[in-house]
């Protein structure tokens, strides 16, 4: 398959029509030193907040345009690289940003920070597993012996199918069994709200 990477302005701006170009694409990388340097961002430290920029995030904007297509396209939307190599704090911390915002994972550049890109994004055991309880929790609301409701409580928490096609919890991998894990609801199993 083919990686699209987003290293300029003109390619942020025409995002969409990258993702869209070809069903080959399977990811929208974020470039970022060659995209810094092409918008002039005073930075020399690639992925780091520009001196002076001390409120919000300089690549927000950035990050969350590559997500949007990526997900309106069915690909990944992956970080790119962060250059300091020895420095795992500001590593975790960039990496913390894109998974945090949901990207799928961040190119690394050396073994050391491998790991840590395997800890940021994955998935923590306790929100599987609260996954899982959202599950079971719709499945049984939803059965006739819970009453074939289409929307039930968890806890504080509603959780209902909304549009009526599926209940969706992607992207989670168990850090006990090591696999993806994609679980849903298929549309023809829904039950109708009530």
């Amino acid at each position: 398959g083919i990686e699209a990477q987003i290293e300029n302005a003109m390619g942020l701006i025409n995002i969409n029509a990258i993702a869209a170009a070809s069903p080959r694409i399977e990811s929208i990388i974020f470039g970022p030193a060659d995209f810094m340097a092409s918008i002039n961002m005073k930075s020399l430290v690639v992925g780091e907040q520009p001196p002076g920029y001390d409120t919000g995030d300089a690549y927000h904007h950035i990050l969350m345009s590559i997500l949007m297509a990526a997900r309106a396209y069915n690909k990944q939307a992956i970080d790119g690289p962060y250059l300091g190599i020895k420095d795992m704090d500001g590593f975790r911390r960039v990496a913390g940003r894109s998974a945090a915002l949901g990207f799928d994972g961040k190119w690394a550049l050396h073994p050391d920070q491998i790991a840590l890109a395997n800890e940021i994004f994955s998935p923590k055991q306790e929100d599987y597993d609260h996954a899982e309880m959202i599950l079971e929790a719709y499945d049984w609301a939803t059965s006739a012996a819970g009453g074939a409701k289409g929307a039930v409580m968890l806890g504080d928490e509603m959780i209902d199918d909304d549009d009526g096609t599926n209940l969706l919890i992607t992207n989670l991998s168990c850090p006990k069994c090591e696999a993806f894990v994609e679980v849903y609801l298929p549309s023809d199993e829904q039950p109708e709200e009530v």
